[in-house]
């Protein structure tokens, strides 16, 4: 009976521990912003959820990564309809809906990343192009792209940047939120990053969690320009997806999007 009693008690101060561990982790407000201070992930879809920045969201985020279809796309090369293109003439920039079709993306309280992050990109257009800037979407309705088509579709164009839209997900620990971006460490891509996860968070409010950086990342490791892949938060925190199927709320995340490239394309170039 001691034994067990024991066994149980271990147990018990065990869990809490790691919850402990992983509320710090993931809760945790980023406060730097600087690029010493990024993180560097050599491959998200291997590391473990104890040692993740921010939790173990990365498999349902890029699922459609296999090895088999980036060697399927390695020796392909895509080209955007440039009758696709519209809007102002203060430069292009390349509006990326991540996921779509076969691919739901992450899931939560009855909603699949591939349609708020579509309808959050189709406003993302609208703000540009208000802004005078052209636009070009790698995908306006729930059809599936590849992740090298993606970034060859952009290559393509040669644009000022690409902004991939994404949500987050954190089953383990429905109270985690906010905004982060992932991106690449080539230039202008940090700072793009940067500029994105601060207005976002300025105009609705979440927190910032921050800038982080990867080598195997597709849409960012591929693309020619500066290009980083926008998690606008959290699917599976219920208020936050609630927030992000809101029309509203999606202009606002919108809204951000279309001042932090502003800001950055009037410093970068």
């Amino acid at each position: 009976m001691f034994a067990v009693c024991v066994t149980v008690a271990v147990a018990i101060t065990v869990g809490i521990v790691r919850f402990v561990k992983s509320r710090k982790m993931v809760e945790e407000p980023y406060t730097a912003a600087l690029a010493s201070n990024l993180v560097l992930v050599d491959n998200t879809k291997q590391v473990p959820k104890e040692d993740a920045p921010a939790g173990d969201y990365f498999a349902p985020l890029y699922e459609n990564s296999e090895d088999s279809e980036l060697e399927e796309f390695d020796d392909i090369d895509y080209y955007a309809d440039i009758s696709q293109i519209t809007g102002g003439d203060k430069g292009l920039i390349v509006v990326d809906a991540g996921h779509g079709g076969k691919d739901s993306g992450a899931l939560g309280f009855g909603m699949m990343e591939k349609d708020l992050v579509l309808q959050i990109a189709l406003q993302t257009r609208k703000a540009l192009i208000a802004k005078g800037y052209s636009v070009y979407m790698t995908r306006v309705d729930d059809s599936f792209v590849g992740l090298k088509e993606r970034a060859s579709l952009a290559n393509s164009l040669d644009p000022l940047a690409m902004v991939s839209i994404h949500l987050n997900s954190y089953p383990e620990l429905e109270s985690v939120s906010g905004v982060e971006a992932w991106t690449y460490e080539r230039s202008g891509c940090i700072e793009l990053a940067q500029a994105l996860t601060e207005k976002v968070s300025l105009e609705t409010g979440v927190k910032n969690r921050g800038v982080y950086y990867a080598t195997n990342l597709v849409v960012t490791s591929k693309a020619n320009m500066p290009s980083v892949i926008l998690e606008c938060g959290y699917i599976t925190n219920e208020q936050e997806s609630a927030n992000l199927a809101d029309q509203d709320y999606q202009k606002k995340v919108a809204l951000g999007v279309a001042k932090a490239v502003d800001a950055f394309v009037g410093e970068y170039y």
